[in-house]
């Protein structure tokens, strides 16, 4: 084999325009470039949707898909973005280590809207949503029933104290 059919055969092709992008190479640095800012700019949009009060899923799904294409993407990264933007909305409510019960209605209803409930990831995550709320109401009914031992601890002994000095007569 001549050696101009040797690198021929070596020039890879770019993954994301489909050109040839030179000897030994899968990508060409600008296109890859493109589709980084590109994919940021959709799990930035689908973490805020998440996060968001009210979104409109045909909307995002189209602000995506037009990202999508002006950045080497196709409607499989659109999912990925919309899966990783979960995550990443999901990641910050837990990030104060407590999720209210609004934060979790609305990555709830993000994921149920979009058909995301399907991946283990996503699964996982939402059971740790569900966890969350349920530590804290533990914690709060143990607070409360401490309180209240601590209330009639208290109670006692001030009602022994007034027998003592017989105010309570």
């Amino acid at each position: 084999m001549p050696f101009s059919n040797l690198l021929r055969s070596a020039a890879g092709t770019c993954r994301y325009c489909g050109q040839k992008a030179g000897v030994l190479s899968r990508s060409h640095s600008q296109c890859r470039r493109t589709f980084k800012a590109g994919w940021n700019k959709m799990v930035h949009l689908a973490a805020e949707a998440a996060m968001a009060h009210e979104f409109n899923p045909n909307s995002l799904r189209v602000s995506l898909t037009v990202i999508a294409r002006r950045s080497y993407g196709d409607a499989g990264t659109v999912g990925q973005a919309l899966e990783e933007g979960w995550r990443r909305a999901s990641r910050h409510a837990q990030a104060d280590g407590s999720v209210t019960h609004d934060e979790a209605i609305r990555l709830r209803r993000f994921r149920e809207r979009l058909g995301l409930n399907t991946n283990g990831s996503h699964i996982q995550m939402a059971s740790e949503l569900n966890r969350i709320p349920r530590k804290r109401l533990l914690s709060l009914t143990e607070g409360a029933a401490a309180t209240v031992e601590a209330g009639d601890r208290l109670l006692k002994r001030f009602t022994k104290a007034l027998r003592k000095t017989g105010s309570d007569r």
